[in-house]
């Protein structure tokens, strides 16, 4: 029987998590507001970058429970404009974090890898146009390595298993513009892994992150 391990960030950032989106959502709930924001048509080609925290969990068999105080997620992609509601893209999206003592430290990461589609649902002539769904299918990567610290805390040794399978996201954001050719904003994701590995058997994490995008 597979023990669930869970990996969670301390209550502060979910308090956090839940103040900036209920912010996102006052913010939308306000067309007045919106309808302020400026807006720009969208070029063929966006290279985007993002950062943030996320709450993470995966099966592992007969392993022991574990608990930690934050992970971080990194994102990349890259979009080609298909209309005035459509893109399709290249994501990228991981989640890091590392647990253990003064002896011995574990850090754990997964990761996806795949081709996604954006749909913009919103009027492209006004700001609901920056809303956003997103979904992608592909591959799934996971790494679970021990590092071994001497007494003067310097690296001597890691050991390290990867395992790979099929992964999955769905996601929404918002984006704004702050230049004609630049645009920011926030993005929640949910990113399911399958390896079916040596180590972790499935796995998922939830990014909440501050993206920035540029478009040519």
């Amino acid at each position: 029987m597979a023990h669930r391990i869970r990996l969670a960030m301390i209550s502060r950032f979910r308090t956090f998590n839940a103040i900036v989106l209920l912010a996102g959502l006052f913010v939308a709930a306000a067309p007045r507001s919106a309808e302020a924001l400026p807006v720009f048509p969208r070029p063929d080609w966006s290279v985007g970058i993002a950062y943030g925290l996320s709450e993470g969990e995966f099966d592992i068999p007969d392993g022991p429970q574990l608990e930690t105080e934050e992970g971080a997620t990194p994102q990349i992609r890259v979009t080609r404009q298909l209309g005035a509601h459509w893109a399709l893209g290249a994501e990228y999206e991981g989640w890091f974090v590392e647990v253990g003592n003064l002896e011995d430290k574990l850090r754990v990461s997964m990761q996806f890898f795949g081709p996604s589609l954006t749909w913009y649902p919103g009027n492209p002539a006004n700001a609901w146009s920056g809303l956003y769904l997103r979904g992608a299918a592909g591959l799934g990567y996971t790494r679970v390595a021990v590092v071994e610290l001497n007494e003067d805390l310097e690296q001597v040794g890691t050991t390290a298993i990867d395992d790979s399978g099929p992964g999955f996201l769905v996601g929404a954001g918002y984006e704004f513009w702050i230049t004609r050719q630049a645009t920011t904003g926030l993005g929640l994701s949910y990113v399911s892994l399958h390896p079916d590995g040596q180590i972790i058997q499935s796995g998922w994490f939830t990014p909440l992150v501050v993206h920035f995008n540029v478009r040519f």
